[in-house]
């Protein structure tokens, strides 16, 4: 993992697909994420399983509920 990154465990509660790109539902220390990834060459992972998500401060983006 790059210096400077988050690691954030959690589990996958929704997966839709988007095409191109996957969006997971995940909740994380009981708090609801959304992550967009890229669907092309990447293992698809199912409602349930446990996840690591590592990411840089500055890409992420807070939406109000």
């Amino acid at each position: 993992m790059p210096p400077g990154y988050n690691r954030l465990e959690g589990i996958v509660k929704e997966r839709l697909y988007r095409g191109s790109r996957i969006e997971y539902r995940l909740e994380i220390n009981g708090v609801n994420l959304m992550v967009v990834t890229s669907n092309l060459g990447q293992r698809l992972h199912a409602v349930g399983d446990k996840v690591t998500v590592s990411v840089c401060p500055e890409d992420l983006v807070r939406v109000a509920a």
